[in-house]
């Protein structure tokens, strides 16, 4: 059984090895003497939470939390999930679902007014994930890459 809880230091390495498999163009190695220095950085950043999803002792999904304050809307915040990843032998498992519910759950909690993620527009299966969760692809997503 999946367990869904934050990440702490000693995950880094876990984390780093699900997140080089983010769907980009193929993998991406993660260079962990810089996640090293950034790690407790973000770990400590008030409101955000790095979610873990570990199977036997060992990290097979991630998903990135950040409650941001926000003046309109009665000044209630809004979250933003980034980087959500599942190893690749364990896609379609149920894992996805679980580490989005917990993100959910994490700006229900925080009292945001919603809850924003973006997603590459050729990822037609994990839309379909998202949408069965409840969110709506109701916006146009612009980015610039540096």
């Amino acid at each position: 059984m999946v367990t869904i809880r934050p990440a702490s230091e000693r995950d880094l390495d876990g984390l780093c090895a699900v997140l080089e498999h983010l769907p980009f163009d193929g993998p991406r190695p993660v260079d962990r003497a810089s996640a090293a220095r950034v790690f407790p950085t973000i770990l400590a950043t008030p409101g955000r939470v790095v979610l873990v999803a570990e199977l036997d002792a060992v990290i097979v999904g991630t998903a990135d939390v950040i409650v941001l304050a926000n003046l309109t809307r009665d000044v209630r915040p809004h979250a933003l999930v980034e980087n959500v990843g599942v190893a690749p032998g364990l896609r379609r498992k149920g894992i996805g679902r679980a580490l989005v519910s917990r993100a959910v759950d994490h700006a229900r909690a925080a009292g945001c007014y919603k809850v924003q993620l973006l997603s590459n527009a050729h990822r037609v299966e994990a839309h379909a994930l998202y949408e069965s969760i409840g969110f709506e692809p109701n916006a146009t997503g612009f980015r610039l890459y540096f």
